[in-house]
């Protein structure tokens, strides 16, 4: 039985926290007495309602300091720091917004680094060429397997469909696969003009140059542990739901005034999903509303 450290991030707008609530409430549920951690990462601070939450739902806080101020996606690199990584046999990191259904642990394969896809191949893969270039790396393009095109009508490649909505790290190479992404991000925000107005992807872009860097490649996730509104109708056996603010705004016609997902399905499977996804937001809801 593989222990794990699964953790996500928690900045402080108030978007976040509510987020985080039913990511706990989640969570909670999955890996209750298991032998698996459960913790978040707090960002410069966190009040003390969300604090006993946490402790009620059985979550490990940790305050932490913003890692890279230029880029708060790149806070997803600390928990690969942690000085008590060893103490696992790997660590997921997940978004705040990505409200687990079933128990993904079985998608954790030893010596092997997975993320989920990034949908909408950003950004475009020249970007990703301009700065394999400025790190001297070959430039590791193959067909894409992004399921819906990107900006310009194409699945460009495999090296712009990362995606930093889970990612899953065999806890003997997150030190390493920590330090090169740090490094990396830096850099490339000392070269900004290089990612144009990309500049927001600066995590992603890293986190596929350490890959190259180790010479590994992305072994991704399936789609429906990282599942977008979008992608709904294409993916029946759903593991997570990656809701994010912009993705409600969207779609707004498939929420009640509570949150809750009304998407009318008749797969069973997919039913299902929403169905543990909306009891978890209502039990989630007495807190957060």
């Amino acid at each position: 039985m593989k222990r794990l450290l699964i953790t996500c991030i928690v900045d402080k707008q108030p978007v976040f926290i509510e987020e985080y609530k039913i990511w706990a409430v989640c969570m909670s549920k999955l890996y209750k007495d298991s032998a698996h951690t459960i913790r978040a990462y707090f960002i410069d601070e966190v009040n003390p309602e969300v604090e006993l939450f946490s402790i009620k739902y059985g979550i490990e806080i940790k305050i932490v300091p913003t890692l890279i101020p230029e880029s708060p996606h790149s806070n997803k690199i600390i928990p690969l720091l942690a000085e008590d990584i060893i103490e696992y046999d790997g660590i997921v990191i997940t978004d705040s917004d990505l409200y687990m259904v079933q128990a993904f642990d079985q998608y954790f394969i030893e010596g092997h680094i997975r993320l989920a896809p990034n949908n909408q191949n950003n950004p475009p893969s020249r970007i990703f060429e301009s700065v394999f270039r400025l790190f001297g790396l070959p430039l590791p393009f193959k067909k894409g397997i992004a399921l819906f095109p990107g900006h310009n009508g194409l699945q460009e490649s495999y090296i712009n469909n990362n995606s930093g909505g889970i990612i899953m790290v065999p806890a003997d190479q997150a030190r390493k696969v920590g330090e090169l992404w740090k490094n990396n991000v830096l850099r490339i925000i000392s070269e900004a003009e290089i990612l144009e107005r990309w500049r927001v992807h600066v995590d992603q872009v890293g986190f596929a140059i350490v890959m190259a860097q180790l010479g590994k490649e992305i072994f991704f996730l399936p789609p429906q542990l990282n599942c977008i509104l979008k992608m709904m109708p294409l993916v029946s056996d759903i593991t997570g739901f990656h809701i994010a603010k912009a993705h409600k705004k969207q779609y707004a016609e498939w929420f009640s005034n509570d949150n809750l997902l009304e998407y009318q399905t008749d797969n069973a499977e997919l039913h299902r999903s929403i169905a543990l996804l909306n009891q978890r937001i209502t039990e989630a809801n007495t807190i957060v509303l």
